[in-house]
């Protein structure tokens, strides 16, 4: 799957940051997030949790497919983190995070 391009030409996957207030950030995550996509997203998010925000928003209107390698990227930034939100999931990465019962963890919003 990490050959899919998006409108933009880019490859895979991909996590930007796109709003930061200082203690609260927004954070795209598009393309198809999958066990050959998600090592340079760990490496960006890494880079993101240094800024030490107290509550990260995961924007993900743009994202066509998860894994668990996703999920598990999405929970270590909870777990740094004091509040992550999903905004805008797909109903298949809300189905996905609903039955691993990390709703709680990761709560969403349309």
């Amino acid at each position: 799957m990490a050959g899919v391009k998006d409108r933009d030409g880019r490859n895979g996957a991909w996590l930007e940051p796109v709003a930061d207030n200082g203690a609260e950030l927004v954070v795209t995550i598009g393309g198809e997030v999958d066990i050959s996509s998600v090592a340079p997203l760990r490496t960006a998010l890494e880079g993101i949790l240094e800024r030490q925000p107290t509550k990260l928003i995961f924007e993900l209107r743009e994202l066509r497919f998860m894994d668990s390698s996703g999920i598990a990227l999405l929970i270590t930034a909870a777990q740094r983190v004091g509040r992550v939100e999903l905004h805008h999931p797909s109903a298949m990465v809300r189905r996905v995070i609903e039955l691993a019962g990390l709703a709680s963890t990761l709560p969403m919003t349309q």
